[in-house]
């Protein structure tokens, strides 16, 4: 939220420049096309966000039902290949957790990751 609002300022101060300046029209201008095209995909980024977390936790929830299903009635090779997913799967989990705490990615993904737990 906080680069939407520089972005945001950013803009709104090369448009300012470009209309009140004389010496510095230029300058504005190129600052409102570069910070208004960055703010245009930074605000697509943002309505994306809860999508992609959703599909996320759908697909980790089909994953979850499969494994049971494995655990109940598969073999031991059935069980060693969904174990190999369950690494991948909580290996993903870890990534998005760790760059939803950066300073510049907490913005790009949804809170809500840091609810989910690994998979047992």
């Amino acid at each position: 939220m906080i680069i939407t609002i520089i972005l945001l300022l950013l803009t709104g101060f090369g448009i300012y420049l470009s209309i009140e300046s004389y010496d510095y029209d230029i300058l504005g201008r190129v600052m409102a096309f570069i910070f208004g095209i960055w703010l245009l995909l930074s605000s697509y980024c943002l309505l994306t966000v809860s999508y992609h977390h959703e599909l996320f936790v759908v697909k980790r929830d089909a994953f979850e039902n499969t494994l049971k299903n494995v655990r109940k009635n598969g073999n031991e090779y059935e069980t060693f290949a969904i174990a190999t997913e369950v690494a991948k799967w909580n290996t993903r989990l870890a990534e998005d957790k760790y760059d939803n705490t950066t300073w510049f990615y907490d913005q790009y993904i949804d809170d809500r990751i840091n609810t989910l737990e690994p998979i047992e």
